[in-house]
Formats: C-alpha cells, structure tokens, sequence
C-alpha cells in the first residue's frame, strides 16, 4: 500500500511485522553563511523511477534559497523520459539571520507522490 505521502507498506509475515519504505525526502545542509549571500550550489538528482515520461509543471524556490540556472536540467518545458535523471541545483540564499534557518525548493509534476520538495537548512550570521 502507498500512503498519500509516497511512502510503501509491506506485509512482513514472516517477522509478523508490517515494514514502512520512506519516499525520497531530501534535505541539503550547508556550511555557515552570512546573510544575504549565496552558497555554493549542491546538486540533488530526480530520477524517472516510473514507466512514463515525468512531466514538470513547475520548480519552484521558496524563502531563502534559489535555483542555480546553470547546473539544473530538470525543466518544465520537456519531460523526464523512463529511467533518465536530471539535476536540481540547489543554492541556500538566507535573508534572515538564525540557526537554522530553513529554506526549501518544490518540484510539482504529475507523479503520484507530487509535490517533492528539498529542504535546505544551515546556520546564517
């Protein structure tokens, strides 16, 4: 069974147990910053892990944080066809000052488990 999160159950039997698979969450912490810079980019690969192309509606940064234009190739205007990867780079941009401080990138496509989002986090001074 797939929850509304993305992630799987599975009847163990034999452990009687029934097992939880997470979906892919991820979180990009960075090296402390000073407020209102940028970071260096990290890269967070998506793979088309389904049996039709993964089409992306759209990629969007939140509060403290910005897309890197030159090292994303996931786009909204071609799909991901089966079994290809792209890359989101990511770049951690605070306007406040804290730690942590939190920061996040939504990707909205039409996957069932829609929408992925990345948290950023790091310290800012």
């Amino acid at each position: 069974m797939i929850d509304g999160a993305g992630d799987f159950y599975v009847a163990d039997v034999f452990h009687n147990r029934i097992r939880m698979i997470t979906s892919n969450a991820a979180t990009l912490s960075y090296p402390t910053i000073r407020v209102n810079r940028v970071s260096a980019t990290q890269d967070e690969t998506l793979e088309n892990d389904g049996n039709a192309p993964l089409n992306i509606s759209s990629l969007l940064a939140g509060a403290n944080s910005q897309l890197d234009p030159i090292a994303t190739t996931c786009s909204s205007s071609a799909p991901v066809p089966v079994a290809v990867t792209c890359v989101i780079g990511a770049q951690f941009a605070p306007t406040v000052i804290g730690n942590p401080v939190l920061g996040s990138i939504t990707i909205a496509s039409d996957s069932p488990n829609t929408p992925q989002t990345i948290k950023l986090t790091g310290q800012v001074c």
